[in-house]
């Protein structure tokens, strides 16, 4: 883990310009706070699996 990022495992970025993204059949695991998140841009997460992550995923 690195403690000088935001510790987030998929995150479909942000930003100004708004990208569809998709995350399918992954695994995120001790990540914190996330293992997947939209974090402010459109896509699809489906058929993925969060184990011990510090919070549930966002969408």
């Amino acid at each position: 883990m690195n403690d000088s990022g935001d510790r987030q495992g998929c995150q479909f970025g942000g930003g100004d310009i708004a990208v569809h993204h998709a995350v399918r059949h992954d695994i995120a695991c001790d990540d914190g706070p996330h293992g997947f998140t939209c974090n402010s841009n459109p896509g699809t997460i489906t058929s993925n699996v969060g184990i011990d992550n510090a919070e549930r995923a966002t969408r």
